[in-house]
Protein backbone atom coordinates (compact mmCIF):
# COMPACT_ATOMS: atom_id res chain seq x y z
CA UNK A 1 0.00 0.00 0.00
CA UNK A 2 1.60 3.28 -0.92
CA UNK A 3 2.02 6.01 1.93
CA UNK A 4 -0.48 8.14 0.77
CA UNK A 5 -3.02 5.84 1.07
CA UNK A 6 -1.58 5.08 4.53
CA UNK A 7 -1.73 8.51 5.33
CA UNK A 8 -5.48 8.57 4.34
CA UNK A 9 -6.76 6.07 5.81
CA UNK A 10 -5.25 7.41 9.28
CA UNK A 11 -6.94 10.70 9.37
CA UNK A 12 -10.29 9.65 7.78
CA UNK A 13 -10.61 6.60 10.64
CA UNK A 14 -7.97 8.55 12.84
CA UNK A 15 -5.77 5.62 13.82
CA UNK A 16 -1.96 6.51 14.14
CA UNK A 17 0.03 5.26 10.80
CA UNK A 18 1.95 3.15 12.41
CA UNK A 19 -0.63 1.35 13.72
CA UNK A 20 -1.42 0.72 10.00
CA UNK A 21 1.78 -0.12 8.95
CA UNK A 22 2.05 -2.84 11.90
CA UNK A 23 -1.10 -4.43 10.93
CA UNK A 24 -0.06 -4.46 6.90
CA UNK A 25 2.82 -6.71 7.78
CA UNK A 26 1.25 -8.95 9.97
CA UNK A 27 -1.59 -9.31 6.86
CA UNK A 28 1.83 -9.93 4.48
CA UNK A 29 3.16 -12.53 7.05
CA UNK A 30 0.09 -14.31 6.84
CA UNK A 31 -0.82 -14.16 3.53
CA UNK A 32 2.28 -16.22 3.20
CA UNK A 33 1.38 -18.73 5.59
CA UNK A 34 -1.93 -19.69 4.67
CA UNK A 35 -0.99 -20.06 0.77
CA UNK A 36 2.13 -22.16 2.10
CA UNK A 37 -0.53 -24.34 4.07
CA UNK A 38 -2.96 -24.35 1.11
CA UNK A 39 -0.58 -25.62 -1.29
CA UNK A 40 -0.30 -22.58 -3.67
CA UNK A 41 2.03 -21.27 -4.42
CA UNK A 42 2.71 -16.75 -4.10
CA UNK A 43 2.16 -15.32 -7.54
CA UNK A 44 1.50 -19.14 -8.98
CA UNK A 45 -1.58 -20.02 -11.79
CA UNK A 46 -2.97 -22.55 -9.51
CA UNK A 47 -7.10 -22.32 -9.19
CA UNK A 48 -9.37 -22.74 -6.21
CA UNK A 49 -12.75 -24.82 -7.93
CA UNK A 50 -15.85 -23.69 -7.31
CA UNK A 51 -19.43 -24.37 -8.53
CA UNK A 52 -21.32 -22.01 -9.22
CA UNK A 53 -23.68 -21.72 -5.92
CA UNK A 54 -20.68 -21.82 -3.50
CA UNK A 55 -18.71 -18.93 -5.88
CA UNK A 56 -22.45 -16.92 -5.25
CA UNK A 57 -21.84 -17.32 -1.48
CA UNK A 58 -18.23 -16.14 -1.69
CA UNK A 59 -19.09 -13.36 -3.14
CA UNK A 60 -21.75 -12.57 -0.37
CA UNK A 61 -19.47 -12.98 2.50
CA UNK A 62 -17.25 -10.55 0.80
CA UNK A 63 -19.73 -8.00 0.56
CA UNK A 64 -21.43 -8.63 3.91
CA UNK A 65 -17.84 -8.06 5.04
CA UNK A 66 -17.47 -5.03 3.88
CA UNK A 67 -20.67 -3.72 5.45
CA UNK A 68 -19.34 -4.63 8.73
CA UNK A 69 -16.01 -2.79 8.05
CA UNK A 70 -17.95 -0.04 7.34
CA UNK A 71 -20.00 -0.07 10.34
CA UNK A 72 -16.93 -0.52 12.23
CA UNK A 73 -15.05 2.68 10.60
CA UNK A 74 -18.13 5.01 11.54
CA UNK A 75 -18.52 3.19 15.24
CA UNK A 76 -14.40 4.23 15.31
CA UNK A 77 -15.66 7.87 14.32
CA UNK A 78 -18.20 7.60 17.23
CA UNK A 79 -16.03 6.62 19.58
CA UNK A 80 -13.39 9.00 18.82
CA UNK A 81 -16.16 11.89 19.09
CA UNK A 82 -17.52 10.67 23.11
CA UNK A 83 -14.11 10.30 24.30
CA UNK A 84 -11.36 13.14 25.02
CA UNK A 85 -9.13 10.07 24.23
CA UNK A 86 -8.45 8.88 20.51
CA UNK A 87 -7.06 5.91 20.81
CA UNK A 88 -5.39 5.39 24.13
CA UNK A 89 -7.66 3.87 26.98
CA UNK A 90 -10.81 4.20 24.54
CA UNK A 91 -12.36 0.46 24.82
CA UNK A 92 -14.56 1.23 22.04
CA UNK A 93 -12.01 2.42 19.76
CA UNK A 94 -9.52 -0.10 20.65
CA UNK A 95 -12.18 -3.08 19.92
CA UNK A 96 -13.93 -1.31 16.93
CA UNK A 97 -10.25 -1.17 15.13
CA UNK A 98 -9.10 -4.72 15.63
CA UNK A 99 -12.34 -5.77 14.80
CA UNK A 100 -11.94 -3.81 11.89
CA UNK A 101 -7.90 -4.98 11.29
CA UNK A 102 -9.79 -8.70 11.73
CA UNK A 103 -12.19 -8.51 9.19
CA UNK A 104 -10.09 -6.65 6.41
CA UNK A 105 -7.50 -9.53 6.73
CA UNK A 106 -10.26 -12.05 6.40
CA UNK A 107 -11.82 -9.80 3.60
CA UNK A 108 -7.97 -10.23 1.61
CA UNK A 109 -7.67 -13.76 2.02
CA UNK A 110 -11.40 -14.49 0.13
CA UNK A 111 -10.42 -11.76 -2.18
CA UNK A 112 -7.45 -14.07 -2.94
CA UNK A 113 -9.36 -16.84 -3.29
CA UNK A 114 -12.24 -15.33 -5.44
CA UNK A 115 -9.10 -13.95 -7.96
CA UNK A 116 -8.06 -17.33 -8.75
CA UNK A 117 -11.34 -18.71 -9.00
CA UNK A 118 -12.24 -21.06 -11.53
CA UNK A 119 -16.14 -22.26 -12.01
CA UNK A 120 -16.78 -25.68 -12.48
CA UNK A 121 -20.13 -27.71 -13.14
CA UNK A 122 -20.73 -31.21 -11.71
CA UNK A 123 -19.77 -34.07 -14.17
CA UNK A 124 -22.61 -35.67 -14.89
CA UNK A 125 -21.54 -38.57 -16.61
CA UNK A 126 -18.51 -40.69 -15.37
CA UNK A 127 -17.80 -43.19 -12.68
CA UNK A 128 -14.91 -40.94 -10.63
CA UNK A 129 -15.12 -39.02 -7.53
CA UNK A 130 -14.97 -35.09 -8.93
CA UNK A 131 -16.43 -31.83 -7.42
CA UNK A 132 -19.69 -31.93 -7.21
CA UNK A 133 -20.22 -35.93 -6.84
CA UNK A 134 -21.85 -37.50 -4.24
CA UNK A 135 -19.49 -40.61 -2.84
CA UNK A 136 -20.94 -43.75 -0.56
CA UNK A 137 -17.90 -45.15 0.54
CA UNK A 138 -16.79 -47.52 3.50
CA UNK A 139 -14.47 -45.87 5.67
CA UNK A 140 -12.94 -48.51 8.27
CA UNK A 141 -15.77 -50.03 8.33
CA UNK A 142 -17.61 -47.05 8.54
CA UNK A 143 -20.77 -46.62 5.89
CA UNK A 144 -20.67 -43.02 4.65
CA UNK A 145 -22.30 -40.39 1.94
CA UNK A 146 -20.51 -37.30 1.44
CA UNK A 147 -21.34 -34.65 -1.08
CA UNK A 148 -17.51 -33.15 -2.73
CA UNK A 149 -18.05 -29.49 -2.55
CA UNK A 150 -16.14 -26.31 -3.69
CA UNK A 151 -12.80 -24.90 -2.62
CA UNK A 152 -15.07 -23.45 0.50
CA UNK A 153 -18.35 -24.81 1.38
CA UNK A 154 -20.60 -22.61 3.29
CA UNK A 155 -23.19 -25.30 4.14
CA UNK A 156 -22.98 -28.67 6.15
CA UNK A 157 -24.34 -30.62 3.41
CA UNK A 158 -21.19 -30.91 1.27
CA UNK A 159 -17.19 -31.33 2.03
CA UNK A 160 -14.61 -29.74 0.27
CA UNK A 161 -12.51 -31.21 -2.17
CA UNK A 162 -9.44 -29.88 -0.09
CA UNK A 163 -10.54 -31.57 3.36
CA UNK A 164 -8.24 -34.81 3.85
CA UNK A 165 -11.18 -37.45 2.62
CA UNK A 166 -11.62 -35.93 -0.58
CA UNK A 167 -7.73 -35.38 -1.30
CA UNK A 168 -7.73 -39.19 -0.35
CA UNK A 169 -10.33 -40.49 -2.85
CA UNK A 170 -10.05 -37.70 -5.46
CA UNK A 171 -10.19 -39.55 -8.97
CA UNK A 172 -10.97 -42.26 -7.68
CA UNK A 173 -13.53 -44.98 -9.42
CA UNK A 174 -15.98 -46.99 -8.00
CA UNK A 175 -14.97 -49.76 -6.18
CA UNK A 176 -11.59 -48.80 -6.11
CA UNK A 177 -9.97 -48.70 -2.58
CA UNK A 178 -7.49 -45.73 -1.09
CA UNK A 179 -5.33 -45.75 2.10
CA UNK A 180 -3.62 -43.30 3.83
CA UNK A 181 -3.39 -41.25 6.86
CA UNK A 182 -6.13 -38.62 8.10
CA UNK A 183 -4.82 -36.75 11.12
CA UNK A 184 -1.94 -39.40 11.68
CA UNK A 185 -4.41 -42.06 11.75
CA UNK A 186 -4.09 -45.10 8.85
CA UNK A 187 -7.43 -44.84 6.76
CA UNK A 188 -8.58 -47.42 4.41
CA UNK A 189 -11.72 -46.11 1.96
CA UNK A 190 -13.54 -47.86 -0.33
CA UNK A 191 -15.57 -46.76 -3.04
CA UNK A 192 -19.03 -48.46 -2.89
CA UNK A 193 -20.97 -46.06 -5.12
CA UNK A 194 -20.57 -42.39 -7.05
CA UNK A 195 -23.97 -40.45 -8.08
Amino acid sequence: MKETDIKKISEAFAIPEEAIRETLARAAVNAKTEHKKSGHKEGGNNHFYFLPDDFALLEKKIETLHQEIDRLGQAIGLSSDVSGETFHDNFDYEECSRQQAMWSEEIRKLTIIKRKAKMVSPNESGDIVAVGRTVILDNNGKKMTIKIGSYMTFNSESVSYASPIVKLIFGAKSGDTKEGFIRSQKTRIHILEIR
